[in-house]
């Protein structure tokens, strides 16, 4: 039998397509429900892009125990080649290396496309949200000292005028 299709045979018969599937279908439909209901919880954007990232993640994480573990009806059991032998007894240190560099490599590249390209639209965003106005005080400039009150009376009006604008709407009053 060829290399490949005897690995192919191995991959089948441990199941790992199977599990990657599943996987798959779940992390799918794991990303739509966030992408949905995260907004309408008020949280911010970056945790739709935490669930992807985490959901992309654990996707080779998934495939490895999937190769090196079976569920059998006693349990999990560490799987066995297709002679019936144990494989290698190096221990399970390999697969927590391998785990420790996929999340290394995540998280650099979570630092590096992620987070830098976040920064510029959460402080543009931040800006625009925030309205404005500065009143400078009004000059009583005539020579009636009892129409003082109305200098005042005008900068007032333009500051609680501006706090019950409806900014959303194109009708001003």
């Amino acid at each position: 039998m060829a290399p490949l299709a005897s690995l192919f045979a191995e991959l089948r018969r441990r199941r790992v397509f199977k599990v990657a599937g599943v996987y798959a279908i779940v992390a799918w439909l794991t990303i739509q429900v966030a992408a949905t209901t995260f907004p309408y919880l008020m949280l911010p954007e970056w945790t739709v892009r935490l669930v992807i990232a985490l959901s992309l993640l654990g996707l080779p994480i998934a495939v490895v125990l999937a190769w090196v573990f079976q569920v059998t009806p006693d349990g999990v059991r560490r799987a066995t080649a297709a002679n019936g032998e144990e494989r290698g007894s190096g221990g399970l240190g390999w697969m927590f290396a391998a785990i420790a560099a996929v999340l290394i490599l995540g998280g650099a590249a979570w630092l590096r496309f992620g987070s830098s390209e976040a920064r510029p639209r959460a402080a543009a965003a931040a800006t625009r949200s925030i309205a404005s106005i500065a009143v400078l005080p009004f000059v009583n400039m005539s020579a009636d000292e009892a129409n003082a009150y109305f200098a005042d009376g005008v900068a007032e009006d333009i500051l609680s005028s501006w706090a019950v604008l409806d900014w959303g709407s194109s009708a001003t009053s």
